[in-house]
């Protein structure tokens, strides 16, 4: 039973890890800088939860970068059909990132820090498989598997701003009191009020 708990609770954490990169890139953003409400090629982002969820590449990028895949054939330039090409190999007006979104496939930023990635995901995925080994049936592994994709999208937005967002860290410590507060008391829980509380009030402060 034990495998098959750390199986289903990686399998929550990769899933769930999927939906970060999106709301990473939107909330690394510099103090006083209004969240990003574009990709990084500056399509509006739309989408679950009013274009929060998901990855940091929209539609129109993940549809503009179908056509990139097929064989180049020699002689074949497209930047003479798209309007030419700047002296630096891009297309004009892009600072050379149209060529390097054509070699990667996928949208590059000017500040090169929200490239789509698998690494949430994986960590996501680990960081619930650890839980659920650590925890086991007891009734709070539920409410560690709903915080743990909140917690590495904190870590992942504080890795590239610096910064943990209050729209994230408020919410967490008030759901980590309310949650953790509720299953204690359910039966073979391993917590009481009063610690979920204080860990609440220490994470709200942190």
């Amino acid at each position: 039973m034990d495998a098959t708990l750390i199986a289903v609770a990686a399998l929550w954490g990769a899933a769930t890890g999927l939906l970060i990169p999106r709301a990473a890139y939107r909330f690394s953003v510099e103090p006083e800088e209004p969240w990003h409400d574009t990709c990084p090629s500056g399509h509006p982002l739309t989408g679950p939860a009013r274009g929060w969820l998901g990855s940091t590449r929209c539609t129109a990028c993940a549809v503009a970068v179908v056509p990139l895949s097929r064989p180049v054939a020699p002689g074949d330039h497209d930047g003479e059909r798209d309007g030419g090409h700047d002296g630096e190999g891009g297309r004009e007006g892009d600072g050379g990132r149209g060529a390097a979104a054509e070699a990667t496939g996928s949208p590059v930023p000017d500040t090169g820090r929200y490239a789509p990635g698998i690494l949430a995901p994986v960590v996501t995925a680990l960081a619930c498989a650890a839980l659920a080994a650590g925890a086991g049936l007891r009734p709070e592994l539920a409410v560690w598997l709903l915080l743990a994709p909140v917690a590495v999208l904190l870590a992942v937005v504080d890795r590239r701003v610096h910064r943990l967002p209050d729209p994230l860290t408020l919410p967490l410590a008030a759901a980590a009191a309310l949650l953790l507060g509720t299953v204690s008391l359910l039966p073979e829980h391993a917590g009481s009020w009063t610690s979920a509380l204080l860990g609440g009030l220490a994470l709200g402060g942190f």
